[in-house]
């Protein structure tokens, strides 16, 4: 007997059109950093799947309206054993909205799932429409078994791209953690790509990432052909910033002036001057080598007007002078830091 319903672009008699397997996770319960090991990360309970009803006949989608659907998961692609059910077998069927043939399902809305649901290596999707069960199960695949794993990383003889293999967002808008790891011997949340972004956070109201670690770097990025980390926003961290000192936004880099001489530098950082820092170096003195002596100029009992300063600190430009009688610095130098 042919059945009411087909998948798109494949003829077999009772089956829905899964276009796509969303597993979106949804209702993530976490016990947070700091609240020992115990309970680290409780197991997503909401599915998000989208199917699509079309007519065998046509091909064309299903008219809009409701139909009562159920939904189960089996251990096998025929046969096998019940793991779970939506809605509870005793209970009338779901209605569910369907609008250009295409609807979304919350599996797990009425009947709680759980990791053990996975646990096996073989999840089967099951669907019944209006009375009929269609076939065959729709499989689930990897990005689910998200919910069973333990610890996340990637195999180091990996060589191809990946793709967003596992994205947990806090869809309740509850002020909860879209992705959070935690390990206490290895990584926490290891991210890579080829191409794209290794890591990618965002926030409303709280850091885009946040990395902890009570015996290496919270969190650690590299890079073979861009910045390690970019950051659209301010960086904020409590300890030392270890290893490494921030590039100015701007370096002169090493310029000849003549004694007695102004020469105005553009640097075009724009915003208030009263956020940068500015650092002034000489060269040229064989005694002194690359110093300071000379920084801000000074006059010597004899009156003679030695060394370098700079003035005129504005949003686009800066000057660099050096004294009439200076010795000291031929060369200055000047780099300015953006502090806001």
């Amino acid at each position: 007997m042919r059945g009411r319903w087909m998948v798109a672009a494949v003829a077999l008699p009772t089956l829905v059109a899964v276009l796509a397997l969303y597993l979106a996770v949804d209702n993530i319960a976490r016990a947070g950093p700091g609240s020992g090991s115990a309970a680290l990360l409780s197991m997503p309970t909401v599915i998000s799947y989208q199917g699509r009803l079309a007519d065998p006949g046509t091909g064309q989608p299903k008219p809009d309206g409701n139909y009562n659907m159920r939904f189960r998961i089996y251990d096998a692609a025929s046969g096998g054993t019940l793991l779970w059910a939506e809605p509870a077998a005793a209970d009338p069927a779901a209605s569910v909205s369907v609008a250009g043939g295409v609807f979304t399902r919350l599996l797990g809305s009425s009947v709680a799932l759980n990791a053990s649901v996975f646990s096996g290596g073989n999840a089967y999707l099951e669907v019944e429409v209006n009375g009929e069960t269609l076939s065959p199960r729709q499989r689930i695949g990897a990005v689910a078994y998200a919910m069973v794993a333990g610890t996340l990383s990637v195999p180091a003889s990996l060589s191809g791209d990946i793709g967003p293999s596992i994205a947990l967002l806090d869809v309740t808008n509850n002020g909860g953690v879209g992705l959070w790891g935690h390990s206490t011997t290895d990584t926490g949340v290891a991210g890579w790509s080829n191409s794209g972004l290794g890591v990618d956070g965002l926030s409303n109201s709280a850091p885009g990432v946040l990395g902890r670690s009570q015996s290496g770097p919270g969190v650690r990025a590299e890079s073979v052909s861009g910045p390690a980390i970019s950051a659209m926003g301010d960086v904020e961290y409590s300890g030392a910033l270890v290893g490494a000192f921030p590039r100015p936004a701007y370096d002169s880099g090493w310029l000849a002036i003549t004694a007695n001489t102004s020469v105005a530098k553009t640097h075009n950082l724009g915003g208030d001057a009263g956020d940068y820092v500015v650092d002034l170096q000489c060269r040229g003195s064989v005694t002194y080598g690359t110093t300071i002596r000379g920084y801000g100029g000074w006059q010597q009992d004899n009156g003679l007007l030695r060394g370098a300063f700079w003035s005129q600190l504005g949003s686009t430009s800066i000057t660099i002078s050096r004294l009439a009688d200076d010795v000291e610095c031929p060369q200055v130098r000047v780099r300015i830091w953006e502090i806001k």
